[in-house]
């Protein structure tokens, strides 16, 4: 089996109900596919924040709501990895495709690789729309002056 979970389906799809359901009925926060593709990347994929928040919620060490940095402050901190993403592709090359700058920049803050390289060689920032405010993020971030 390729170890995909309905809770990684539903992360991927941004689906909060669907997840909570899964997550209220036992479905494994930390699973990881045969090529490593945990629910946190899926959901970095689909830049559902309520799936994220969901996956903290339901996660190994859990805080009440109100103690919570943010959800990707909390994921880290519970071990999620910024560099383990799909293959060779990351959480950043993922959330790059996405419109969340502060996705992007936590990311980031948290130590993932501006230069990363997917299995294609493309960087995050190469991923980016064009002229969008997550290419100015990854391009500061990369030291390429900006207008």
């Amino acid at each position: 089996m390729d170890g995909v979970s309905p809770l990684h389906d539903a992360c991927l799809g941004g689906h909060a109900t669907c997840a909570k359901f899964l997550l209220e009925n036992g479905a494994n926060v930390t699973a990881v596919t045969i090529n490593g593709v945990t629910p946190l990347f899926n959901t970095c994929c689909s830049g559902s924040a309520a799936c994220l928040h969901l996956l903290l919620e339901y996660g190994p060490a859990h805080h009440p709501a109100h103690l919570l940095a943010s959800p990707l402050h909390q994921a880290v901190k519970r071990g999620a990895d910024v560099h383990s993403g799909k293959a060779e592709e990351s959480p950043l090359h993922a959330a790059a495709q996405r419109p969340s700058v502060r996705l992007v920049e936590l990311l980031l803050e948290y130590g993932a690789n501006v230069q990363s390289k997917s299995s294609e060689g493309r960087k995050p920032v190469e991923l980016a729309v064009p002229r969008s405010p997550v290419e100015r993020a990854l391009q500061l971030r990369e030291g390429n002056n900006v207008l």
